[in-house]
């Protein structure tokens, strides 16, 4: 009986010893980053802003983006955004082939809950576009807020880089020089004249009836939520009619996706946005279909407003993406 006694203690007192090792080994750093092949920097613009973007699959979207003013922002657009701030660790990790193995701190970043919940103001976005034109990997670690149990690490590739920097800095040059606030004054009178007006009437009839639309010319628009670009279930059905229309309709050489913003946020974030809603509505129609080289896809970010955005409502309807087929 005394054996059987003493036997169970000491295993208890084992397994109590081994308890911080299990709970540790549980600990998962989960990483995401673009491999060699998938490592590919897109140049894209609007006449108030160069962007630069590489894709983190599974992950999101790094972008840099630099106004006509000569403000530069840098951002990761996410998945699945936080529920709540947090902090995370940003460190430049130098490429496998550099003497130099040791990484660089840059310092703490905070954890927005948004889906950009990492964003780098002017200098501190000079600073990574610094350091992956060195050829260097800015990465960020945090503690995953989807579980907690994990880590998450992520690297933004410098491979293809440099090339696509040179495209940026040509785009940076040839920027509208005029303001961003003159450009929004000369938008915001063209918004009220007459013609806007009716279609300002028109398109509220429509949002009020079914939200998004499309008409019998396939002009199709879709709305979504603040600071969101995922597809509402309303956005989908009516995504489907076009589809239905184009497959129709064979003679159709182009279709032109606009994105559109209501004015929450910065300037370069909306822009972004914009981008980001496009392309959504893009690959939408690709995976039912449609031929992507047909489609073009262009931001306005908030630069193109057809209600005022004083109101909720007005700003519910500047937050769309609008599709034009062209023959």
């Amino acid at each position: 009986m005394m054996d059987k006694l003493l036997y169970r203690w000491t295993m208890l007192y084992f397994v109590l010893l081994m308890a911080p090792a299990i709970v540790h080994a549980e600990i998962v750093t989960r990483e995401y980053k673009a491999t060699f092949s998938q490592s590919t920097w897109t140049n894209y613009s609007s006449k108030h802003a160069c962007h630069l973007s590489q894709k983190i699959p599974l992950y999101g979207e790094f972008i840099f983006s630099h106004r006509a003013n000569n403000t530069m922002t840098a951002g990761i657009w996410v998945n699945n955004p936080p529920q709540h701030e947090g902090y995370a660790r940003l460190y430049s990790m130098p490429a496998e082939w550099k003497p130099v193995t040791t990484s660089l701190d840059l310092g703490r970043i905070l954890i927005s809950p948004s889906q950009r919940p990492f964003s780098f103001k002017h200098q501190s976005a000079r600073r990574l576009m610094k350091e992956l034109e060195m050829g260097n990997s800015p990465t960020i670690f945090y503690e995953d807020w989807l579980d907690a149990m994990d880590d998450v690490k992520i690297t933004v590739s410098p491979i293809g880089f440099r090339d696509a920097l040179q495209k940026h800095n040509i785009c940076i040059s040839q920027l509208d020089p005029m303001s961003i606030e003159e450009k929004t004054k000369i938008v915001t009178v063209k918004s009220l004249t007459p013609a806007a007006t009716n279609r300002d009437a028109m398109i509220s009839d429509q949002r009020q009836q079914k939200n998004s639309f499309s008409d019998l010319d396939g002009e199709t628009t879709v709305y979504f939520d603040t600071n969101i670009f995922n597809l509402t279930r309303d956005a989908r059905r009516t995504l489907n009619t076009l589809v239905d229309y184009l497959d129709g309709n064979p003679d159709y050489q182009v279709v032109v996706v606009t994105g559109h913003t209501d004015n929450i946020g910065s300037d370069d974030d909306n822009i972004a946005l914009g981008q980001r809603r496009a392309d959504k509505v893009r690959d939408y129609l690709v995976s039912k279909g449609v031929k992507k080289e047909i489609i073009q896809t262009i931001s306005e970010g908030e630069h193109s407003p057809i209600r005022a955005n004083k109101t909720a409502e007005g700003r519910a309807i500047n937050r769309r993406t609008h599709v034009m087929p062209r023959s």
